[in-house]
């Protein structure tokens, strides 16, 4: 259940019932596809529209790029959940990447990585996000939900469905023991046993140069075909009640 808050989390402010992400420490990206403004855009798109940058509202300037073909890009689409809007990935062609993640994303001791996300078809291996070597991955195989990072991939039992928003949540905490310790899936707020394969390493690579949004480790295989809502990273293993927070800010926002 959603029920433990930070203090740092004050009912009413922007953008959700809940507060603003930035409230909390180590926050290096936050991307919102709720409203057509240029906050969340670099051009204010109308319904239906391409996107070829999403903004990074964090105050760091990790902004998403279109990838690939400039013809090829995901659009924006208005008032599909909770009367927000969400960028549209189609499955075969479009992604956005973040380019470069040095020095902010490599070696890292420590990550959360939050989407919202509703996919369309599950019938084949697509990646919600990934760095260009494998990790900061949260992917579905085409039977199950998992996530690598730095050497050991965890599936879920968690299957997945194309009939509402869920949020995924990634947890990377290399100070910890062992596999099951060091990296946790969420899946809407509850910790999902993993299978492991790989051991996972005590940081994130030393030499991941791109983090994809919508597509695989490639850049041109593992196309999402889905919508994704609003994606949030930290730089550090979110302590109880800010991870808790976060993912009831995103429950409220968008009215999972």
């Amino acid at each position: 259940m959603y029920n433990t808050f930070s203090s740092s989390f004050r009912a009413g402010r922007r953008p959700g019932v809940i507060t603003n992400p930035n409230v909390l420490p180590n926050l290096q990206i936050w991307y919102n596809a709720d409203v057509s403004n240029t906050t969340n855009f670099n051009v204010a798109p109308a319904n239906g529209d391409d996107v070829s940058q999403w903004k990074d509202r964090s105050g760091t300037g990790h902004n998403a790029n279109q990838s690939g073909n400039a013809s090829v890009k995901p659009n924006w689409y208005s008032n599909i959940q909770n009367g927000y809007g969400i960028i549209r990935y189609n499955g075969s062609s479009e992604s956005l990447n973040v380019n470069p993640v040095s020095p902010w994303l490599i070696s890292q001791a420590g990550f959360t990585l939050l989407v919202v996300a509703k996919a369309s078809s599950l019938a084949s291996a697509s990646d919600l996000t990934t760095s260009d070597v494998s990790g900061i991955r949260i992917f579905h195989n085409g039977t199950n939900w998992g996530v690598q990072t730095s050497g050991g991939t965890g599936t879920s039992t968690v299957t997945g469905d194309t009939t509402k928003f869920h949020i995924f949540t990634l947890i990377f905490d290399g100070s910890q023991p062992d596999n099951a310790t060091r990296l946790r899936f969420r899946y809407d707020g509850a910790d999902q046993a993993l299978s492991f394969s790989g051991t996972v390493g005590t940081t994130t690579s030393a030499s991941a140069t791109k983090l994809y949004l919508g597509v695989g480790s490639t850049g041109s295989a593992n196309y999402f075909n889905g919508d994704m809502g609003e994606i949030i990273m930290f730089t550090r293993s979110l302590n109880t009640n800010d991870l808790l927070a976060t993912e009831e800010y995103m429950k409220y926002h968008w009215a999972l």
